[in-house]
């Protein structure tokens, strides 16, 4: 991600790791949610946003206690997929990223993104997507909870080798 995105390795200064969220973009940088922002973002979202944190462990060591799951890419799969992440960001007529703000915990910040989230199209369908476009053979408009792409990954991980 460093040679695709350097304004990140320069805002992050070039951590091992990203978590990458994509959301609606008042809901996603609220400071508190409320039921009126929620139907917003699932019925009339006003754009996206892309939050990014930067991780300098391995994630399993970041998220100690909480479920993460893991599976091996070839480089020609984790290139499509690094495509996929760097199309997600808006860009300026000079083609540099938009960064929008800190984000909400950690070493983190939110950039404009692409994409229109609503009702059918939200986070866990655009991590879906993502990993569809890597070449894993997942359906992202069937996949509406986190728990559905983590069930998924669990049942087809690949494992790592040499």
């Amino acid at each position: 991600m460093h040679e695709a995105l350097p304004e990140l390795a320069q805002r992050f200064n070039s951590p091992a790791y990203y978590e990458i969220g994509w959301g609606d973009r008042d809901f996603y940088q609220a400071q508190e949610v409320t039921s009126g922002l929620t139907l917003q973002a699932l019925f009339w979202s006003k754009g996206a946003v892309l939050h990014v944190v930067a991780l300098f462990e391995h994630p399993e060591q970041h998220f100690a206690g909480e479920p993460v799951v893991s599976t091996c890419l070839s480089r020609n799969e984790l290139i499509s997929l690094q495509s996929f992440l760097v199309s997600s960001f808006s860009r300026t007529a000079t083609d540099s990223i938009i960064a929008l703000g800190p984000g909400n915990y950690g070493d983190s910040a939110f950039y404009r993104g692409e994409g229109h989230y609503y009702i059918l199209n939200t986070c866990n369908n655009w991590t879906a997507k993502a990993l569809k476009s890597s070449g894993v053979k997942i359906q992202p408009f069937f996949k509406f909870t986190a728990g559905s792409i983590m069930n998924f990954l669990e049942k087809h991980r690949r494992p790592c080798t040499g």
